[in-house]
């Protein structure tokens, strides 16, 4: 079990990060060329401020969250909120990347993570139950939504109950599971429609400086 714990915190790690982020700039970087072709095309670009708005009125939808079924939006909004800022700022996950990259950033505290847990679970759990049941959601929803957000939950849960002491299995094997699934989920953050949620706003800023910088070099 530790020579396990040891492959998937290390090697497999570094390899699922290195998979990330390559992914990743090719996802922003497609992102670019399209904005490029769009100029080229002679079509109208949005101003940087304009994107700018875009892009955070996307990561706060307070605004559009009335004009859309209200009760998904602001689960949706949990969910990727709890998702998001765990996977980034859970002291155990930013000692995982400084011991893995050399580097880290400061970590939120254990008792915010755990609520953040907790309500991202519950949401991720309602989301789940809406692709099953809402006819509208099941209809454009295809197999690789459910494995993904179960995959999500059940890294979200395994890492919950690996820092409980009411854990139900040994320790290790709730780590090890936890480990792996986190290891997955890096992996195809740039394949699936994880990209959307988390390059989102990187795709948004890249694209407005590459339409200004085509539209000034078109005039």
């Amino acid at each position: 079990m530790e020579t396990l714990l040891y492959l998937a915190k290390g090697p497999l790690f570094r390899f699922c990060i290195a998979l990330m982020l390559l992914g990743s700039i090719r996802t922003v970087w497609s992102a670019l060329r399209a904005a490029r072709r769009a100029v080229t095309s002679r079509l109208p670009y949005p101003t940087l401020g304009e994107q700018l708005r875009e892009t955070a009125a996307w990561m706060l939808p307070f605004n559009r969250i009335a004009g859309t079924r209200i009760i998904f939006s602001i689960v949706s909004f949990i969910f990727h909120l709890g998702l998001i800022t765990v996977l980034l700022f859970l002291q155990d996950h930013v000692l995982s990347v400084r011991g893995g990259i050399g580097f880290g950033w400061p970590h939120m505290p254990r008792e915010l993570a755990d609520i953040l847990t907790v309500a991202g679970l519950a949401a991720g759990i309602s989301l789940l139950a809406f692709r099953v049941f809402d006819r509208g959601l099941r209809g454009i929803s295809v197999a690789a939504d459910y494995a993904v957000l179960s995959l999500i939950l059940l890294a979200m849960a395994a890492g919950f109950a690996a820092s409980r002491q009411w854990n139900p299995l040994p320790h290790d094997v709730t780590v090890l599971i936890h480990v792996i699934g986190g290891n997955i989920i890096l992996a195809l953050i740039p394949f699936t429609r994880l990209a959307h949620g988390l390059l989102f706003p990187f795709m948004r800023l890249a694209t407005a400086s590459a339409w200004r910088l085509q539209g000034r070099m078109s005039r």
